[in-house]
């Protein structure tokens, strides 16, 4: 203590009244600092001037200024909003009129193109019946040509069974019968170069069904046959078909062992005539 004074302060500061400062700077020092700190402080955060008026007078006055505010907020806000909307209905119209602008020009490019069209369908009709008239006279005779050549290619489809039964037939001599360039497929006129009487034209035309009949008569009995395979008749049918199927393995057999028998002789004979 005798060299350093700050032990002396230390001791009654720390050990002493520490808790005593605490308490006197929390209770005393800091609510006089908050009093002349916040008394000096309006509603809108700046320093207020301290008078003598009442308190509800202020807040009243506060009040009337706060309205005035909001006014004048709503106000500006209203004048924003009405320039905006003045702006977009500005917008809309000028993109109306362009739009009207844009139609009418496509509705007068479209209107100038049907025109071109029509003009350019008119004169094709015209050149087209000028081309007709001048060419009348082969169209004529160009369709008197396929009517020759359709004829005749019907002719030749019609009645190219009568060229087969030549050979079987030696009456007939070509078609019986040749169309006309103007007639239907079924109008027919009997041709000079040949004497084919309807009694021999029928005759054939039985010949040909009763072809037909005996085929279809065998093909009949054939798929009975493949069908009925259990039956009296199927069993007749196939025993008669194996015994057919045998006789003629057996003639194969018998020709292929004929030449054998032959051969076989040669070679003796020639045997016997060296040792001769």
């Amino acid at each position: 203590m005798e060299h350093c004074d700050f032990l002396a302060l230390r001791n009654m500061l720390l050990r002493t009244h520490m808790q005593d400062l605490k308490d006197i700077t929390n209770s005393v020092h800091y609510e006089n600092f908050r009093c002349r700190k916040l008394a000096g402080v309006g509603s809108d955060g700046k320093p207020a001037r301290l008078c003598n008026k009442n308190p509800l007078d202020q807040l009243e006055e506060e009040k009337k200024e706060h309205e005035n505010k909001m006014k004048r907020m709503e106000q500006e806000m209203e004048q924003v909003f009405e320039l905006k909307v003045k702006e977009k209905r500005q917008k809309l119209k000028d993109s109306e009129q362009d739009l009207q602008r844009r139609h009418e020009q496509i509705r007068l490019s479209l209107a100038k193109q049907a025109q071109e069209l029509e003009e350019m369908r008119k004169a094709f009709e015209k050149e087209k019946k000028e081309f007709e008239l001048t060419n009348k006279d082969v169209e004529d005779a160009f369709k008197r040509m396929t009517m020759d050549n359709n004829s005749k290619e019907l002719q030749d489809k019609h009645w190219s069974w009568f060229k087969k039964t030549d050979t079987m037939f030696p009456m007939f001599h070509g078609p019986p019968f040749s169309f006309s360039a103007n007639s239907s497929p079924f109008t027919f006129r009997m041709t000079s170069k040949t004497n084919v009487t309807w009694f021999n034209i029928r005759r054939v035309v039985i010949v040909n069904e009763g072809i037909k009949l005996v085929f279809l008569v065998i093909l009949v009995l054939f798929v009975m046959f493949l069908c009925c395979k259990e039956c009296d008749m199927g069993q007749k049918l196939w025993a008669w078909l194996m015994a057919l199927r045998e006789q003629r393995s057996a003639a194969e057999q018998r020709r292929m062992v004929i030449p054998r028998t032959d051969a076989r002789n040669t070679e003796t004979e020639r045997a016997a005539g060296d040792t001769a």
